[in-house]
Parts: structure tokens; sequence; C-alpha cells
């Protein structure tokens, strides 16, 4: 298959080349080295000339592959991928906790330019040498790297921190970013989490695998930051795991029940910080009789914009399901208050809105939105805060700068990383995944992730002068 891919990869370089006022010559190499310089510069500049192969959807793709936007020909095009499996030799993680993907312009596409080239089969199937979702690349006998299945739970976690506090090798000017899990008595994660640095936490609502659902609340929203529990946002979770399509619980911003609740059509009034029920249920015509009601909140209808939306499209698929038939998807996301998800997709592309879909935050997403969305709230509190969101996206750029210090932050904008000195020579560099492998497995684990947060330009460990924090003895 190489000299198709070669002769095609000449005439795409030479054609690219042409067009921006270059000068395309044949060499041994048959123009490889023009195409790579132009992906490690601008791979967008190569997509008006690429015609994507099929299957270019997430339905076409067949059992055992990954479909992945701008995964394949130069990152122009999505691609069903197939990713290395348990006790397979990998180079690396595409677990999306990790931020692992290919996305276009990533330094990850740029490594994997020969897969792209020589790796795609006719049927458009990418063969990754990463692991597959919920495997670990880790190293086997300090020799080679295999795939390998690690379950953490929020136990397995907890004791990875409580173990490592009372380790020598844990630094608080180092390692404070770690944060204390929450566990239930199965050992499952709590619906609230507080995460990040004890000065800078912000707390977020998780099910009980941990994974982020609805719900959060910053240390400067001193009432919903006090008063966090997540109820309602886990018992909408519970809902939608069962198989309910049309829950209309209001969640407040928090994660916690609204006071006013209707459902079917009935109307009741809720204990916030309980999540009980009190009073009496009326039909919705009559919630204004409830004690709970506030017309400045409530207004006439119980249904918000986009609910409302929402639940007429589920009762509609509710109906039609009856009868056998299967009803178009709605392209509307809603979050649990009622309001638009910040991210909204139409039938080509994903943008970033405001809650009432009012306001173009202006940003292509191809992630989520929670960066612009962060923006915009600083920006009402007015709060001299800056945040950097990636290119073409609304989501957190993995490395923040801060003043002379820069450090990781996970998709939710906390710092999952230690606070580092951003020196003239710039000699210090930071390793995001190890940091977040570091939160969930701790010092001992065989990525030695905590250890390895930080690294000279030699890629050794940072030195302790590395660190803000750092008090010399």
């Amino acid at each position: 298959m190489s000299k198709p891919v070669r002769t095609w990869a000449v005439v795409l370089a030479a054609t690219i080349l042409t067009g921006m006022e270059h000068t395309a010559t044949a060499s041994s190499d048959y123009n490889l080295g023009l195409l790579t310089d132009i992906m490690a510069k601008d791979p967008t500049q190569l997509c008006p000339y690429v015609t994507c192969q099929e299957p270019v959807s997430p339905e076409t793709c067949p059992d055992g592959t990954t479909y992945l936007e701008n995964a394949s020909q130069f990152g122009c095009c999505g691609a069903c991928v197939s990713f290395r499996q348990n006790g397979e030799f990998c180079t690396g993680n595409i677990d999306p906790l990790y931020g692992g993907g290919y996305t276009r312009g990533s330094s990850k596409l740029s490594d994997n330019v020969l897969d792209s080239l020589y790796n795609v089969s006719k049927n458009n199937i990418l063969h990754s040498s990463w692991c597959d979702y919920s495997f670990q690349c880790l190293s086997r006998d300090n020799k080679i790297y295999v795939c390998t299945k690690l379950n953490i739970t929020c136990r397995n976690m907890l004791d990875n921190y409580l173990r490592d506090v009372l380790s020598s090798d844990y630094k608080p000017y180092r390692d404070d970013y770690r944060w204390e899990p929450v566990c239930n008595r199965q050992g499952k994660f709590d619906a609230k989490q507080c995460m990040g640095p004890r000065d800078k936490r912000r707390c977020v609502c998780v099910d009980p695998e941990g994974n982020r659902i609805f719900g959060l609340a910053f240390p400067e929203q001193e009432e919903l930051y006090s008063t966090m529990n997540c109820k309602c946002s886990r018992d909408v979770w519970e809902k939608r795991q069962a198989g309910q399509t049309a829950v209309t619980l209001h969640c407040e911003e928090n994660g916690n029940y609204e006071e006013l609740q209707c459902e079917d059509e009935m109307c009741y009034c809720v204990d916030p910080t309980t999540g009980d029920i009190y009073g009496s249920r009326l039909p919705e015509d009559a919630m204004h009789m409830l004690p709970c009601f506030n017309r400045t909140l409530a207004g006439e209808k119980y249904l918000r914009r986009c609910d409302s939306q929402l639940y007429a499209h589920a009762k509609l698929l509710d109906a039609l399901a009856e009868s056998g038939l299967r009803g178009p998807e709605t392209l509307v996301t809603c979050d649990q208050d009622g309001s638009f998800s910040g991210k909204q997709c139409d039938q080509d592309t994903c943008r970033c809105w405001d809650k009432y879909f009012y306001q173009n935050l202006a940003v292509q997403s191809g992630e989520d939105c929670q960066c612009v969305e962060d923006l915009q709230f600083y920006k009402e509190i007015n709060a001299l805060i800056t945040v950097t969101c990636k290119v073409n996206s609304g989501a957190y750029a993995e490395e923040q700068s801060q003043g002379s210090y820069k450090y990781c932050v996970d998709e939710d904008g906390i710092r999952s990383g230690p606070l580092v000195h951003v020196n003239k020579n710039d000699d210090y560099t930071l390793d995001c995944d190890n940091a977040k492998r570091c939160q969930k497995y701790g010092l001992s684990d065989t990525l030695d992730g905590c250890l390895n947060v930080c690294l000279t330009i030699k890629g050794d460990p940072c030195p302790d002068e590395a660190y803000p924090a750092f008090s010399p003895p």
C-alpha cells in the first residue's frame, strides 16, 4: 500500500505548494518532507484538497472501533479507529479522562502522521498504537509497554491519597493539587466532590464512578458553594440511567433541588437541603398556590425554553415507540436547570452558547464549552481572572499561566498539577497527563506520575526551587 500512498502524497503536496506560490520539486523522499513540514505548521492547509473516504460517520464504524473526528487523512477527516487491547504492545493512551485523542493541530496528531499515511485501510479504519478506553499503557518488567486494565474505585483512590500524604515522598509544596475524594459506604463516589488546592477548590457533581454530571460551584459563589449537595443532579442521572427520557426535575446551578418541582403535570415543593417533599401536590395550572412558588423564578409555566422543547420531543418519541415506530432524534441539549447546554450542535458543527441561547460565544466547540462559560461568569461578577481556552474550542487549554507561574488544569478548569515557576529559559515542562494519573493511582504507581509531572529540559524531575511554595530549610 505504501507506493500508492506516496504517489498521492507527492501530488497532494505539489498541488498545495503550487497554490501557496511555492515550487514543488521531486525528491528522494517523494515530497513527504514538504508534507510533514506543512503538517507541523498548519495541517488545516491540507483539508481543502482532501476528499474524505467512507465511512465518515459514527454509525458506520464496525464493532471494535471508535469514531473520532479529525483522526485520519492529515487530521481533515473522521475515521473509525482501532485501538490496542489488554496485553497488547502500546505507545500511549486514548482514555478521554486524560485528554487523549486525535485532534487537528495537536502534537499527538503530528506524532502520528505516518499512521495517517500508512495505517488507513480501504474502509477508513485507522490502526492506532495507543490503548483503548479503560486501559493504561504501563511498563512491564521495565522493558516493554503493554495495555493494562486498571479498575480504580473511589475507595482505591482514597486509599492511595491517604497513603501518600503520610509518605516521605509526598511534598506539600509540589503535591498540593491532589484532593481527597469522598466515598460512600459501597466505596463509590459521593455525589459532591471538591477538587483542587485547598484555597482554590471548586466543587462538582459526579456519578458513582466519579464521572462529571450537571452541577458545580465556585468558591466565589458563597451560598451555592456552602449549601451544595448534588441530590437533584444525582437523582436525574439515576432516572436517565433507568431509561426515563422525559425527566422534568429542575436542579439549581450547584446540583441541588430547586424548591418548586413538577412531574407528570403535578407540582410540589422540595426542601433544597434534604430533597424531601413537603406540602400538597397540585396540578401545574394551580402551582401558584404552593408555598414555594415564586413568580419571578418560575414564571407562568414550569418548563423553560429548552426543557419544554426536549420534553415535548421525548413525549413524541414515547408515543411513536408504543406504535412500534422510531422518531427523529433531537439536536437540542439542555442542562438540568432547564436552560440550554453550553454546547449546541447542528448537522455540521458545534458551537458554544450562553444558557439562554441568545449569545453565540463565537467559539466552535469540538469538546466542551466549560472554559468560555467560566469566562462569561467571571465577566458577570467583575472578577479579574484570566483563563486560556483551546483554539477552535470552548474547552480549557490543558496548561494555564498566572503571572510568573504555569500549571495544569482539568476539563473544569481546576488546577490538577503543581504550580511551577516560568523562568526566562522556560527550563521546566509539565506533563499534565501524568498529573491526572497521579491523582488516581498515587506516588507508587508504575507511571511515576507524581514525580514526573514537572520535568527539566534534560528529562529529570524538577528541583525543589521550581515550585513557588517551596521553602528552603
